[in-house]
């Protein structure tokens, strides 16, 4: 039987096998992203509510199978390379058969999932607020990339 503590273990320590620089590229912190070139984080957040709805540990498994295939190609969202090698919705595949097999009932395991990934939605976020924000026209970072004072460019016509 897992606990709360053992499955935000399996969030926080996708992190070193994802790898800092990938992660700046994966994900989008629009709950709207569509997913074809980053995962949006409200994708995690949709799957954990098809937890709740889900009547067995197969439909969960088709869903985010499903989720995975729309991704066009090996440079796409979920099929993204991860630093340990493997497209990034594989190692979440990994994941959740971890969670599976470590959860008691069907019902624990319906219940795990949707907490992993309700768990992920909200590391996703925090991860996506790390990456390189869009800048407005004529606008540049400073200091490698960090937004400690944006300076504005001038356009001369």
């Amino acid at each position: 039987m897992m606990n709360k503590k053992e499955i935000l273990n399996i969030v926080t320590g996708l992190e070193s096998q994802i790898g800092e620089k990938k992660i700046k590229d994966l994900f989008d912190s629009s709950d709207n992203a569509d997913g074809k070139e980053r995962v949006g984080c409200g994708q995690f957040r949709n799957i954990a509510r098809e937890c709740s709805g889900a009547e067995c540990i197969d439909e969960i498994r088709l869903m985010f199978d499903y989720t995975i295939a729309k991704a066009k190609d090996d440079t796409s969202s979920w099929n993204k390379k991860c630093s340990c090698g493997k497209a990034f919705g594989q190692l979440i595949k990994e994941k959740m058969k971890r969670i599976i097999s470590d959860s008691a009932t069907d019902e624990e395991k319906r219940k795990n999932l949707e907490l992993f990934f309700g768990y992920m939605y909200w590391q996703s976020r925090i991860w996506a607020s790390k990456a390189p924000k869009s800048l407005e026209d004529g606008e540049t970072f400073q200091d490698d990339g960090e937004k400690n004072e944006i300076v504005q460019t001038l356009r001369k016509d």
